[in-house]
């Protein structure tokens, strides 16, 4: 996960100084975060059901 958080950093970083049309940086870096984001609650909630259905077993 730490190596993922600091991949996901470094490409901000190079987008943000390679912004050359401003319009285009912005919505890519929109997506960027929210796709993100959503793998992250989709990880986190598949992890917490394996968990889940582990205790039970």
């Amino acid at each position: 996960m730490r190596i993922l958080l600091a991949l996901c950093a470094l490409s901000v970083v190079v987008m943000h100084f390679n912004q050359d049309l401003n319009p285009v940086y912005w919505i890519g870096f929109s997506g960027f975060v929210i796709t993100g984001l959503w793998a992250a609650y989709k990880m986190d909630k598949d992890e917490r059901a394996a968990r889940n259905n582990k205790k039970h077993l």
